[in-house]
């Protein structure tokens, strides 16, 4: 998994790199959602998969934010409402580089606390 968690925070770094000359190029949309899918396959890999997962308050507060992002998706598979069709699309589009930014901390931060806690264990 320390392997994972590297190459995770390499690819979101890259992403979050090339979400601003997009930016300026108007071509945010696809990187928005490249950005916002890998941070979901990251997040379920990490939560179903790490044996001994971290417990870190940031992890839990981004597991509850991404809840609140996917509960008007399944308003909107369930009523087929076209409102919260639109909230959940706009949510789509705006949330997920100030998450990205957020997901990046909780990721170092984890990285750090695995590595003083490997240092430790040798002591």
């Amino acid at each position: 998994m320390k392997t994972f968690r590297r190459i995770d925070l390499f690819i979101q770094a890259a992403l979050m790199i090339s979400f601003f000359p997009a930016l300026l190029f108007e071509a945010s949309f696809p990187v928005v959602l490249a950005l916002g899918g890998w941070q979901l396959f990251s997040f379920l890999i990490t939560h179903f998969f790490w044996k001994q997962p971290l417990r870190i308050k940031q992890r839990k507060i981004y597991a509850s934010l991404l809840g609140l992002i996917a509960l008007p998706g399944l308003i909107m598979m369930v009523f087929k409402s076209p409102m919260a069709s639109l909230v959940f699309f706009g949510l789509l589009c705006i949330l997920p580089p100030f998450m990205a930014v957020g997901y990046f901390y909780i990721c170092c931060k984890e990285v750090t606390l695995w590595k003083n806690r490997s240092l430790i264990q040798f002591r």
